[in-house]
């Protein structure tokens, strides 16, 4: 078996070769084509700690140490075309589980490459203290966790459930004028849920609620049973 790995590995590395690296003004293109029409998916393959100093626009944060091949096929179709960013020299694990999941891998991109010419920007967060009743009563507060999570834990009183694994299929079905904050269990799936509203042009002003369910449980935020 770590023969056989090997030799995978191997293979896609040769592989890699054939993909081409983008510079900066094809990245450009691209990021300016995709305000209208998602043609490519920037996916930031790097460590959230990393991408939380800031990442390019319209990439979605898809940190390879998460549950990353669950992610993709949740949030992507298979003829969904990927640009892969990363820091330089760590683009190979990212194109070796894409090109395994037999995803379109169009190009890569190194992070280290986005000089201070060209705009990088940052998730927002807020933490579960700013949390008050203004914001329980008329903002739209999205939870992203699973059904099973749900029901184990309850929810923050009005919350919209689209679990993470259908937000593909029913973020348009999101309609406020409001702001919108994302939580999920610990933050992590709310961060890639951020990112991929935001790639595709949603209007609203979003936040990450920091910590997610269970920081709001460790400070004794008040949840209500989630009506089955």
């Amino acid at each position: 078996m770590i023969l056989l790995n090997l030799l995978l590995f191997i293979y896609f590395f040769n592989f890699s070769y054939e993909i081409q690296r983008l510079n900066s003004s094809q990245l450009e293109y691209i990021i300016n084509k995709n305000k209208n029409i998602n043609e490519y998916y920037l996916i930031d393959t790097r460590e959230q700690s990393q991408s939380k100093i800031g990442y390019i626009p319209t990439s979605i944060l898809l940190d390879l140490n998460l549950d990353f091949k669950k992610f993709l096929n949740q949030l992507f179709l298979k003829d969904s075309k990927f640009i892969i960013i990363n820091n330089a020299n760590n683009e190979l694990s990212s194109l070796y589980n894409l090109t395994l999941l037999n995803f379109n891998i169009y190009g890569y991109y190194y992070i280290n490459d986005w000089n201070n010419k060209l705009c990088k920007i940052k998730y927002e967060e807020i933490t579960v203290k700013s949390i008050n009743n203004k914001i329980l009563n008329n903002e739209y507060i999205l939870d992203v966790r699973e059904i099973n999570e749900i029901n184990n834990t309850g929810i923050i009183s009005n919350s919209h459930i689209i679990p993470l694994s259908k937000l593909k299929d029913k973020y348009n079905s999101i309609k406020t004028n409001s702001n919108i904050y994302i939580l999920c269990k610990s933050g992590k799936r709310a961060i890639i849920a951020y990112t991929f509203l935001e790639s595709k042009n949603i209007s609203n002003k979003l936040f990450v609620l920091e910590g997610g369910i269970d920081k709001a449980k460790s400070i004794g935020v008040d949840l209500v049973n989630y009506p089955s």
